[in-house]
């Protein structure tokens, strides 16, 4: 005869199957971005998801409401999860700025010392994504270049533009720029763009050209003549 399981002795078995659950359904966030940054938003199935992963078709059904809604929860898991390599280089951006006061950083010769600096920081950025994340670098790209987006997947772009949009106008603050959003947003598109031809692979940039376009938008936004 076979026991009955009571309430109590159930929960350690649910318990117990929530952590597999719980990665079985990152394993399939990770496949989305996968064939995201590999194919562009628009290329994404159910079927090309659960290849990747290499599990069930219909567990991507399962875990999800609908294909928009796996899309969306696979942009969101990789804007809010850990980025040490941009922490590291915000870190760094942020450390190469503390070294000097308000009115040092207004002085020519310190901001004309301070480009190559800040250019290479950046540029080293890049390249570690090119060489170490490339889904991660091919996602940004095919997203943030990404046209009829769904309403939910384009509020959390905007929402990821927005926080990089500030923490750009944030350094540009202590340069004192007239205008630091507008800054920020020069500077962003110049990633963007970098990161985009990045990662297409034809004919990307060398990490001396990247070097080269960042240093002179900078110069050009501090006003040091080239």
């Amino acid at each position: 005869m076979t026991a009955m399981i009571t309430v109590e002795e159930s929960a350690p078995l649910r318990r117990a199957r929530r952590p597999k659950g719980e990665a079985t359904r990152r394993r399939i966030l990770e496949a989305t971005l996968s064939v995201i940054a590999r194919v562009g938003v628009h290329g994404v199935t159910h079927r090309a998801v659960a290849a990747e992963a290499g599990v069930q078709l219909s567990l991507t059904t399962y875990f999800f409401r609908s294909l928009n809604d796996m899309i969306e929860q696979a942009y969101e898991h990789f804007i809010t999860g850990d980025r040490p390599d941009r922490d590291a280089a915000w870190a760094r951006l942020e450390g190469v700025l503390d070294r000097h006061g308000p009115a040092e950083l207004l002085d020519p010769a310190v901001r004309r010392s301070l480009v190559p600096e800040l250019a290479a920081i950046t540029t080293e950025l890049i390249m570690d994504q090119v060489q170490r994340d490339s889904v991660g670098l091919g996602v940004e790209a095919t997203v943030a270049y990404g046209y009829r987006l769904n309403e939910g997947l384009r509020h959390l772009v905007q929402r990821q533009r927005e926080r990089n949009l500030s923490r750009f106008a944030d350094l540009w603050r202590r340069f004192g720029a007239a205008d630091p959003v507008l800054e920020a947003e020069l500077t962003l598109a110049l990633l963007q763009r970098l990161e985009f031809e990045c990662a297409a692979k034809h004919e990307a940039p060398s990490r001396e050209r990247i070097f080269s376009q960042l240093a002179r938008l900078l110069a050009a936004q501090l006003g040091i003549p080239a």
